[in-house]
């Protein structure tokens, strides 16, 4: 025969879970929209490090035109020296003009390396300017899709909680004043770290916080015969666990 309680106790199972979607769907209602925001920021700020690799990019790309410009002016001085170096009969201004010759290789060399250290730098740029573009380009779509898609859900959720807020208001008034209070207690508890008014339990242990409880507690619950608080939560015992009653284990506070 089911005991003075299982009114009662299948009550605030059934408020146990009219809450926990509740509070699931606010999570969602106020989580989703505050991700989508935080990776808005994140496009932002890549998109402003991209305009920073485009800047140096630009930089870098402007020098190496300065250096190869100034080793096509060393080129045309050391083809104008080496004309006149053909016609020279004057040992001093063969002399001269070979010693220009060779102040232009050592330049020429020194620009050229200049110019190939510019040109490996706009290549490792320019590889991460197309990096950064396709990064965000696929960034940019998936939260253009991922907040359609939460311009949809958003109705719903926010329906469903109506729904839920409705059901829980005309279920509470039909618990029993001392059971409610009990499940309260154990939702309110600071030091859980989820909010639940119930707790299951595998043998005389408590699945939420593995504490145990007295065995008669147990028994009492499972039958119906009494309320009973686990020590450890404080949330109302409520019978032994089944699988569609799974709870995550939280380690005691």
């Amino acid at each position: 025969m089911p005991g003075p309680h299982t009114e009662s106790i299948a009550a605030l199972q059934e408020l146990d879970r009219l809450d926990q979607e509740l509070l699931a769907l606010r999570a969602e209602a106020a989580d989703t929209p505050a991700g989508l925001a935080a990776r808005a920021a994140e496009i932002q700020a890549a998109a402003e490090a991209r305009a920073a690799i485009a800047s140096e990019l630009a930089a870098v790309e402007a020098k190496q035109r300065d250096a190869e410009r100034e080793l096509n002016d060393i080129e045309r001085r050391t083809e104008r020296a080496n004309k006149r170096m053909s016609a020279l009969t004057s040992a001093e201004q063969i002399a001269a003009t070979e010693r220009e010759l060779s102040q232009l290789a050592e330049l020429q060399d020194e620009v050229e390396g200049t110019v190939l250290e510019l040109m490996e730098e706009t290549d490792g740029l320019g590889d991460r300017l197309t990096a950064a573009i396709d990064a965000i380009g696929g960034a940019e779509r998936q939260l253009g899709e991922d907040e359609s898609t939460w311009e949809l859900r958003a109705a719903v959720v926010e329906g469903r909680i109506g729904e839920l807020v409705g059901a829980i208001d005309v279920l509470r008034p039909t618990i029993d004043k001392e059971a409610m209070k009990a499940y309260t207690i154990g939702f309110e508890n600071r030091r859980n770290r989820s909010r639940r008014g119930v707790t299951y339990t595998e043998g005389i242990m408590c699945t939420m916080c593995r504490t145990e409880a007295p065995a008669r507690w147990v028994n009492e619950a499972r039958n119906g015969d009494g309320i009973h608080r686990c020590l450890g939560c404080k949330r109302v015992l409520v019978g032994a666990a089944e699988t569609d009653d799974a709870q995550d284990v939280e380690e005691p506070a």
